[in-house]
């Protein structure tokens, strides 16, 4: 067929083929060469689509002839040849062909059956990448492409080299600096940088000092699991402080385009995916020429006396973070999780505890965090003598006002505050830290600190407090560093049984005294319930004895006095003692005709008309026989001792009363309630002579 022919796409000989292939731009270009070296011909157009029969009449033989094609430069290459293609790149184009493929499952070839499969995934092709890296390692390989990780001098040179540039270039003096030092905190693509908002900085929740940002475009995440929020801390270096440069970019940039959407460009993303990635670019492109000049100065490529002969570029940047991370004892896993790397062994994503566990590890993104605060991580905070004259309504008055018509939400207080802080401590510093601040902006905000009313206020009213974060089993814990002084500098110097042990032994140390504190809370928390529960128990004692002595005797004085066992038994033997000759004896009375439940009670409990109580009569008196007072006492005692007994069960007067009513009826009279009182003690005989509701 001829190269410039255009074959036509057949269907499946049995009928139409209902399977349609995916497409993605950036990998066509490998499956029409693929399928064009097989077919012996040229395939031409982005939107080409094969057919599924098509793409599995595939197999790993021509797989193999295209990357032997792209790492030998010919099909059949020999043991003499020297791969001029990298392994790196063969994987590359292993994924875009396999994109397109119906199998997903690895190349299968058994007796007796067809040989099926994706072919990107067989022995074959998979010994041919192996044997391109042996030949990389033996230096018998493409020189790789890969950019070395840039060290500390040459990084510190980038920033000062843009700080420097000559002339009113914002963008060269303000903006490429914070994308630098972007790239360097999250250890992240210019491209996510580039892709960053005006809101995407965000005040911490539980930190106050600190702040936070997701890298929502980072290459590797797929949902908002794996873009967590992530810790962002000022540093004691001011070169490498991103408080101080992200004040610095959103007052500049806000005060031009206060509606802004983005963080480095006055445009708005357009809607399209493609128009979207081709904005973005034309923010790297320019970036990448800058940063390029950059590098492209003798005074720089003099910095480094390494022996790594690989070039530099943006990636660069990123890679100098997690080796600098590494270097100070991070482990791979930390930088990973910080960098939003994937693990290359496992796929976390795929297992079942992968969706259960928490993506968000604080501690470990705190400490790779601190870390690259270049001099430690800080915070800043007001002097005490100034914190009554600096609020932060006079931040956003006088400090970054721009910034504030911006944030105006309470939720965006905490933003403000932190930001207005640093950039006020860098407009009060003698020499603004060397940083490129402007002169207007400045000479303004130190004639408003000058306007305060107060005397002696000190030349700096921010101080820069070192802060230091730890971990004490799962919980993150920042704290500020306690100074002491330093007799023979006059410095301030952390106390040297802080650094003195190492990270084990610093960590069962941080351990015990955490498990003392816990130990100290519990037993303190026992105590207060103990505490409680007695007092509880005490209160509820006392009342039961005050009730049980206000029915026996009326008030509590009188149920002592009456209810104490000697006299009870001085008070029966005087009723007992017979009277003596001549001598008037008074016999008491019950009072006629009650008709109610509640006059019967008063005149046990306590007499009705100045009559003594019912219940403190002796057997002498109760027997009287005049005027048929031992019946009427007998008939009333039946009632007097069923209100009594459910009293002694817990119900009050009232409730005792209302007992007896449902039992007997609402409307019964007190006669006929003594006589079904008689009655019940017959008819339940064999249960004490009580009605149930009683018992």
């Amino acid at each position: 067929m001829a190269d410039d022919e255009e074959p036509t796409m057949m269907e499946d000989e049995g009928g139409e083929d209902m399977w349609d292939m995916p497409m993605k731009e950036e990998y066509h270009a490998h499956i029409r060469g693929l399928m064009g070296l097989a077919h012996g011909c040229i395939y031409r157009g982005k939107e080409m689509k094969f057919t599924k029969a098509q793409l599995l009449q595939l197999k790993p033989k021509h797989v193999y002839n295209y990357l032997c094609l792209k790492a030998y430069g010919k099909i059949n290459p020999t043991d003499n040849d020297k791969p001029t293609g990298r392994a790196s790149s063969l994987e590359y184009y292993k994924k875009a062909i396999s994109f397109f493929l119906p199998n997903s499952h690895p190349w299968v070839e058994m007796p007796g059956t067809p040989a099926h499969g994706n072919p990107t995934r067989s022995k074959l092709v998979n010994n041919l990448v192996a044997k391109v890296r042996l030949a990389e390692t033996r230096g018998e390989g493409k020189d790789t492409q890969a950019t070395r990780p840039l060290e500390m001098i040459e990084y510190k040179a980038i920033l000062s080299t843009f700080r420097a540039t000559p002339g009113p270039m914002l963008q060269m003096k303000v903006k490429n600096p914070l994308m630098a030092l972007y790239q360097w905190h999250l250890i992240t693509r210019i491209d996510d940088v580039c892709n960053f908002k005006v809101s995407d900085p965000r005040p911490h929740p539980k930190w106050s000092f600190c702040l936070r940002q997701r890298v929502s475009w980072s290459k590797n995440v797929r949902d908002e699991r794996q873009c967590p929020d992530q810790l962002l801390m000022a540093s004691m270096n001011p070169a490498f402080c991103i408080f101080i440069a992200l004040a610095h970019w959103l007052e500049i940039h806000l005060a031009s385009y206060p509606n802004a959407i983005m963080l480095f460009s006055p445009k708005h993303p357009p809607p399209g995916r493609k128009e979207h990635k081709i904005f973005i670019n034309t923010i790297i492109k320019k970036y990448r020429t800058h940063l390029g000049k950059v590098f492209g100065d003798r005074a720089f490529e003099t910095l480094y006396d390494g022996d790594d002969d690989r070039p530099i570029g943006t990636h660069s940047c990123r890679k100098s973070a997690s080796t600098y991370a590494k270097r100070c004892g991070r482990t791979e896993g930390q930088v990973d999780h910080r960098g939003r790397w994937k693990p290359a062994a496992s796929k976390t994503s795929s297992v079942v505890s992968g969706v259960y566990i928490d993506p968000k590890e604080e501690a470990t993104d705190a400490e790779v965090a601190s870390d690259l605060c270049i001099g430690g991580p800080i915070k800043y905070k007001l002097k005490p003598a100034m914190v009554r004259h600096i609020t932060l309504q006079w931040i956003r008055e006088h400090v970054i006002p721009h910034i504030s018509f911006r944030f105006t939400a309470t939720r965006h207080d905490r933003l403000v505050y932190n930001l207005g802080l640093a950039f006020l401590c860098a407009c009060m510093d003698t020499d603004h830290f060397g940083l490129p601040l402007p002169a207007i902006t400045v000479s303004a905000v130190q004639a408003a600190y000058d306007a305060i009313p107060m005397d002696d206020k000190p030349e700096q009213p921010v101080d820069r407090v070192p802060i230091v974060c730890y971990r004490v089993r799962d919980q993150l814990h920042i704290d500020e560093v306690v100074a002491v002084d330093n007799v023979e500098s006059g410095a301030p110097a952390v106390p040297a049984v802080i650094g003195a042990p190492g990270n084990n032994e610093m960590q069962a140390l941080l351990i015990q005294v955490q498990d003392l504190k816990q130990e100290v809370q519990n037993l303190r928390t026992v105590v207060d319930a103990h505490e409680r529960n007695g007092r509880s128990y005490l209160e509820g004692q006392f009342h039961r004895v005050n009730n049980n002595l206000r029915r026996f005797g009326g008030t509590i004085q009188g149920g002592l006095a009456r209810h104490h066992p000697q006299a009870q038994q001085e008070r029966l033997a005087a009723e007992e003692e017979a009277p003596e000759a001549g001598e008037q004896v008074y016999m008491p009375t019950l009072t006629p005709n009650l008709r109610t439940l509640q006059e019967m009670w008063r005149e046990w409990q306590f007499g009705i008309g100045g009559r003594k109580a019912a219940k403190d009569w002796t057997p002498r008196e109760r027997g009287n026989p005049a005027g048929r007072i031992k019946q009427t006492y007998y008939r009333r005692k039946c009632v007097w001792l069923i209100l009594q007994r459910l009293i002694n069960k817990g119900h009050n007067i009232s409730g005792a009363i209302s007992v007896m009513k449902d039992t007997y009826g609402q409307s019964t009279s007190v006669t006929d309630m003594q006589k079904a009182i008689v009655r019940d003690r017959r008819v339940y005989e064999d249960n004490g002579g009580l009605h149930p509701n009683f018992r």
